[in-house]
C-alpha cells in the first residue's frame, strides 16, 4: 500500500503559510500531549476488539478493518501542534486514463458532502479517506471525540469504497 504517513506534510502547510493559533508547547508538553492521545485511541480500539498490540507498527501507526475499509490511525507531532490523524486508503489511483476525469469528479462531489475535517482524495498513488483533527480542538474530557472522528471516518470509506471500487478499480496496471 504506499507510505500514507507522512507526518508532517499532511499538517505542516499550515506552519509554512505562517498560521499558528496559539502559543508553541515545549517538546516536553507536546510529547505529553501525544501520548494522553494515543492512550485515548488504544481504548477505542481496544474498545472496538482492536488488538493494539499486535496492529501497532514501530512509528506508532494503529492498524485495522472497519467493514470492508482498511484504516489507519496515528498522532502526527509538528513543530508546533498535535494532531489524530485517520487514514483509510481505498484503492490505487486508475492506470487507465479514461476513468480518471470521471473518478476525480465524482471525489469532488463526495467532498462537496463532507463536513468537518474529514475529506476524500489523493494519498500518493492511493484514493483515500481522511480525517486530521487539532489536539487543541478534542474534548479529552470526554474521550467520546476521538472514538467519533475514527469512526465516521472508517464508516464513510466502508460505504463508499465497494461502489467506487466496482466503478474505477478495474486496471492491474502500475501508473507512471
Amino acid at each position: 500500500m504506499g507510505d500514507f504517513v507522512n507526518f508532517n506534510s499532511r499538517v505542516g502547510s499550515l506552519e509554512k503559510a505562517g498560521i499558528v493559533s496559539r502559543r508553541i508547547d515545549s517538546p516536553a508538553e507536546m510529547e505529553a500531549k501525544k501520548q494522553k492521545l494515543e492512550k485515548v485511541i488504544d481504548k477505542f480500539l481496544r474498545g472496538v476488539g482492536v488488538d493494539v498490540n499486535q496492529n501497532t507498527d514501530e512509528r506508532g501507526v494503529r492498524f485495522f478493518t472497519f467493514g470492508s475499509a482498511t484504516g489507519m490511525v496515528f498522532v502526527v507531532l509538528t513543530s508546533n501542534d498535535v494532531y489524530l490523524e485517520v487514514i483509510a486508503p481505498l484503492f490505487e489511483i486508475p492506470a487507465d486514463k479514461e476513468l480518471l476525469l470521471p473518478l476525480y469528479r465524482e471525489l469532488l462531489e463526495l467532498n462537496d458532502k463532507l463536513v468537518g475535517a474529514m475529506r476524500i482524495g489523493l494519498s500518493g498513488n492511493y484514493i483515500a479517506v481522511t480525517t486530521a483533527y487539532p489536539f487543541a480542538m478534542l474534548d479529552l474530557a470526554t474521550e467520546n471525540e476521538v472514538g467519533f472522528l475514527i469512526h465516521t471516518t472508517m464508516d464513510f470509506a466502508d460505504r463508499i469504497d465497494d461502489e467506487l471500487r466496482k466503478k474505477y478499480d478495474k486496471t492491474t496496471a502500475k501508473r507512471s
